[in-house]
Parts: C-alpha cells; sequence; structure tokens
C-alpha cells in the first residue's frame, strides 16, 4: 500500500470492497466521497450492487467521515443496494451511536476478499473549497438524519458556510 493513501478498493462479483486505514478523517472522508460517486456514476458502479467498507485498520473516525458513510448509504438505498460497514471497533461504533446513524448501514463482521486486486485510492488535488463543501455536505446530511445533530453541528454548519465562496453552497 502506497504511504500517501489510507483507502484501498478492490471489486468482487457484486461488490466493491474498500479498505480504510488509520483515522477517517474529514480528508479521508473526501477521497471516499469522490471515488464513490465516480463509481456510482459508471456504468460498472450502477451494476455492481453493494459496496462493503472494511474498518478493521480504522481506529477512529470523524463526523464529517460518518457524513460520507451516511450520504453514501443514502445514495446506494436509492438504487436499492446497500452500504455494509465491517469490523467496526468500539470507538467507531460509539461514534455512530453517538450521531444516531448506526441503523444506516449494514453492520457486519465479514471479511473482505485479501486475495482481490486491490487499488491504492490517491487523493486528487481539489482543493479546499472541495474539501469544505465536502464537510458542509456531511455536516447536513448528519442534521438531515438525526435532528440532535442540527443542534449539535450548527456552528460548525454556519462557518463552512461563511468561508464557502456562493457558488459553491448551491
Amino acid at each position: 500500500m502506497n504511504r500517501n493513501s489510507n483507502i484501498r478498493a478492490a471489486l468482487k462479483p457484486g461488490q466493491l470492497q474498500i479498505q480504510v486505514f488509520n483515522a477517517g478523517n474529514f480528508r479521508a472522508g473526501a477521497i471516499l466521497q469522490r471515488f464513490t460517486d465516480e463509481w456510482m456514476e459508471t456504468e460498472e458502479g450502477e451494476h455492481t450492487g453493494s459496496i462493503l467498507i472494511d474498518l478493521s485498520h480504522c481506529d477512529r473516525i470523524d463526523s464529517t467521515f460518518a457524513g460520507v458513510l451516511t450520504y453514501t448509504s443514502l445514495r446506494l438505498k436509492k438504487q436499492g443496494h446497500a452500504l455494509i460497514v465491517t469490523n467496526v471497533s468500539p470507538c467507531v461504533m460509539a461514534t455512530l451511536n453517538e450521531l444516531g446513524i448506526q441503523s444506516l448501514f449494514r453492520l457486519s463482521h465479514e471479511s473482505i476478499d485479501e486475495s482481490a486486486k486491490w487499488q491504492d485510492i490517491e487523493e486528487k488535488d481539489t482543493g479546499d473549497i472541495s474539501k469544505q463543501k465536502v464537510m458542509l455536505d456531511a455536516h447536513n446530511i448528519l442534521g438531515t438524519v438525526c435532528k440532535q445533530n442540527q443542534a449539535r453541528f450548527k456552528d460548525v454548519i454556519e462557518a463552512l458556510q461563511a468561508d464557502l465562496p456562493e457558488k459553491e453552497l448551491s
């Protein structure tokens, strides 16, 4: 695995598998969202089915990463597919519970296919504005799915909105 990447992906029949290493933070969230958005737009992505995200090597997640998981899960559900989150540590589970989003994913202990052809998912330089937009969207969706998160992230959302140019807010 490339030291500059903390996300890798492999295609298994009927399932895209993604493995996250280290912290699931805003940077990893931006990479994950860009990759899954691009993947779901491809013909292969439309017909793949579920996405499995293995967190066995991810020791913690932040609210942006949790919001990206939520966004991805809801998008997959619209297509009739599921987001499977596997090998969740107690710390990550506590974050999912605290944010009230644990029921949005299929939680499992399913193993990934280590023999698959894994590809490192590199961060594309999309600039600070795109990362801020991912952070804003992630916190907005957390507030949409759990009313307690609206108050929890009110100041974060307002600060991100204030920092983004008007054209990026749509």
